[in-house]
């Protein structure tokens, strides 16, 4: 199953996300959809911009990836304090 909904989004254009979860038990859960306000793991999500299979070569161009943490209110707020103490440094 976890083989299948990884080639499902490489080969389907249609399918637009790609999300990996680890549960509690320690198993990576791919879904092609953000787990639930609840879940309580870190994801990494892997979003296609351009309706086209995706491949070794145009994969940098293909996709947009990255993590959320488990509490993203929490992430958030780090990346708005980031934001506003960069904004600080650079225009005093």
């Amino acid at each position: 199953m976890f083989q299948k909904y990884i080639y499902d989004f490489l080969q389907r254009p249609d399918i637009q996300l790609l999300v990996l979860t680890v549960s509690s038990s320690g198993v990576v859960q791919p879904m092609h959809s953000f787990p639930s306000a609840s879940s309580r793991s870190k994801s990494c999500y892997f979003i296609r911009k351009t309706a086209e299979p995706v491949t070794k070569e145009n994969f940098r161009n293909i996709l947009i990836f990255g993590d959320v943490a488990p509490k993203p209110v929490d992430q958030l707020a780090v990346l708005v304090q980031e934001v506003c103490l960069l904004d600080i440094i650079l225009n005093g």
